[in-house]
């Protein structure tokens, strides 16, 4: 085998290898970007239910309230369609 012959099988072996690293360090990377993309899939959906539950809980205290205010109201002799006739 000639000098050139090494030379260029060489060259061959190191390009095939820096292209195995290339494509191991996209594997990695789109490994981790998978990893990041579905722990914020989480959060978001951890903060959309967090907010479902303070939707729920406001809700509940907006029944609450009318309630009170409606046994308020009669309490003091307001009817029921006076008060609704108040918006």
């Amino acid at each position: 085998m000639s000098n050139q012959a090494i030379s260029k099988s060489a060259q061959a072996v190191t390009e095939s290898a820096s292209a195995s690293t290339k494509a191991a360090t996209v594997a990695r990377d789109a490994l981790n970007l998978s990893t990041e993309v579905s722990g914020l899939r989480g959060l978001v959906n951890g903060f959309g239910s967090q907010v479902n539950a303070l939707g729920k809980a406001i809700g509940k205290l907006e029944t609450a309230v009318g309630n009170a205010v409606t046994a308020a109201a009669k309490a003091v002799g307001i009817s029921s369609e006076a008060l609704a006739a108040t918006g």
